[in-house]
């Protein structure tokens, strides 16, 4: 498990890079690119419950996983210029699904930093709001601006827990520190 994060963290920010870089080209493979994300999501949540042995505990979320998964496969097969908007509708609802939980479980259960807590809440809304006019009017014009936001997503999915480590630590020493401060204070003052 020691090398999952460094290899998640460096993955995912690849990816997230070479989506942002080749935005344009993508969109003729939104199926594929789509299909492939969400097996990636899926499965590695899926993975991860199973060797911290959650898989029993989250029943109800590793069914998600699965029909996540097999929304991925599916999208594989919608190829035809003529399904376009049904890969457009999938990848959305998917979208507002998973943003949905990324508000309640990341940034107002988990997070250590209300900074980080702020900003992941305004990119999920600003992804709710995109994938809602995606649904609305799914054209190539939606879906590329889609395609962009799932490059900064990729890239954020890896980088929130970063800083929300990072800003845990210096407000943990932050407090010890403050609470050091106060122990001299009370031995200073008697």
């Amino acid at each position: 498990m020691k090398i999952y994060k460094p290899l998640k963290f460096a993955f995912y920010l690849l990816l997230g890079v070479l989506v942002l870089i080749f935005n344009e080209p993508l969109l003729e493979y939104v199926p594929y690119l789509v299909g492939s994300v969400m097996l990636l999501y899926g499965i590695e949540d899926s993975i991860l419950k199973l060797a911290l042995k959650e898989f029993k505990e989250e029943i109800g979320k590793s069914l998600d996983n699965l029909l996540i998964i097999m929304l991925g496969i599916i999208l594989f097969f919608l190829n035809k210029p003529e399904q376009f908007a049904v890969v457009c509708i999938i990848w959305s609802t998917w979208s507002i699904l998973r943003e949905e939980w990324e508000i309640k479980e990341k940034a107002i259960e988990n997070s250590k930093s209300l900074i980080i807590s702020i900003v992941n809440v305004i990119e999920s809304i600003v992804v709710i709001i995109f994938s809602v006019m995606l649904i609305f009017n799914p054209t190539e014009h939606h879906a590329h601006a889609h395609i962009i936001l799932l490059g900064i997503e990729l890239i954020l999915e890896v980088l929130f827990p970063l800083l929300d480590d990072i800003f845990g630590k210096v407000f943990k020493k932050s407090e010890l520190l403050e609470k050091v401060q106060n122990k001299e204070k009370e031995l200073n003052s008697e």
